[in-house]
């Protein structure tokens, strides 16, 4: 049975403003993009699952930090939960709290499956209990063996913040080019761009990690970047794009369909086809140059983030909308 309280409570769900959603911390870069939700009004309840990265984002001033009292949130009784959303699959102790609190749990796949994961161990994910799947890709769904046809299954690209990666000052530019490898091990690309008797007259390579603190500054200021990963989608080719660099990347992940060779950037294999990529960008400058500007006019046409809010908020949307009861 439910209180009175909690029914008036469920009946006003869908007028509720703000909206408080209780969330653990998964991807800082996705999240903070969620705090912009409904022009950043909403509250956020941080569970305090790991430490927040400030060097990859500064966590949003709607997001509030929970306490905890022997392992279990001291969460405020008197407040309406809007929904839970979880890094990929909730424990039994959330979904209690989803049943407690009559609120849906979505969880959120940002990432590939970790390599060390078999098909099996994949697949216990894929059947895992939550209301909601919120995928950043297309690709991503696939990885984790899941059909997007399914009627919880949501495909939310990942977008980019393209006010922080803004256009570059073409004027201000370095003669570096920025590599993107795989931190697990290296591979034959890299030994070859990084040959200094390779290509005496080719941009000083400079390898580049995603959470580099100087990340944005670096790529306003290289000649291009160079991505030799296989595995992990890499939201800071997406970045790149978005400052407007010029791109070379291997076909991985969603840069299969982002990417138009010759037009917004190149796709390359082998280390011969990387340096014809890059040798085509030294010569060619007004190729360069158009592609420079067809990279970040993809990003602002296909990953802004007024794009992502307003499918979030269609599907927080679509919460509101559920029975007294439906998530318990």
């Amino acid at each position: 049975m439910y209180s009175i309280d909690r029914i008036i409570k469920h009946i006003n769900k869908k007028d509720q403003k703000p909206l408080n959603i209780i969330m653990d911390i998964f991807d800082e870069k996705y999240q903070y993009m969620l705090s912009k939700l409904h022009d950043s009004k909403n509250n956020f309840f941080i569970i305090p699952n790991r430490e927040w990265n400030q060097q990859v984002r500064i966590m949003p001033v709607n997001f509030i930090l929970l306490k905890t009292y022997n392992n279990r949130l001291l969460l405020d009784e008197n407040l309406s939960y809007y929904a839970i959303i979880i890094g990929q699959n909730p424990s039994e102790y959330i979904l209690n709290i989803s049943t407690r609190f009559n609120c849906p749990v979505i969880s959120v796949y940002t990432t590939l499956p970790p390599v060390e994961f078999d098909s099996f161990k994949v697949s216990r994910y894929a059947f895992a209990y939550s209301d909601y799947r919120v995928y950043s890709s297309e690709y991503t769904a696939r990885t984790w063996m899941i059909d997007k046809n399914r009627d919880n299954i949501e495909i939310i690209e990942r977008p980019i913040d393209t006010e922080l990666f803004s256009n570059r000052n073409y004027n201000n530019l370095n003669n570096n080019m920025l590599i993107i490898k795989d931190e697990t091990s290296d591979n034959e690309v890299i030994k070859y761009l990084t040959d200094k008797d390779h290509r005496s007259y080719w941009p000083s390579p400079v390898i580049l990690k995603s959470d580099d603190p100087m990340l944005i500054k670096k790529l306003q200021n290289c000649s291009m970047v160079i991505n030799t990963s296989w595995w992990d989608e890499r939201s800071v080719v997406l970045e790149a794009m978005s400052v407007g660099c010029p791109i070379i990347t291997t076909p991985c992940g969603i840069l299969t369909n982002v990417i138009k060779y010759g037009i917004n950037g190149y796709i390359a294999v082998t280390p011969e086809d990387f340096e014809i990529c890059i040798d085509s960008l030294i010569k060619e400058h007004k190729r360069k140059d158009a592609m420079s500007r067809a990279a970040r006019e993809t990003i602002l046409n296909r990953f802004d983030p007024a794009i992502f809010c307003d499918k979030w908020e269609g599907l927080l949307d679509h919460c509101s909308q559920a029975s007294l009861g439906a998530w318990t």
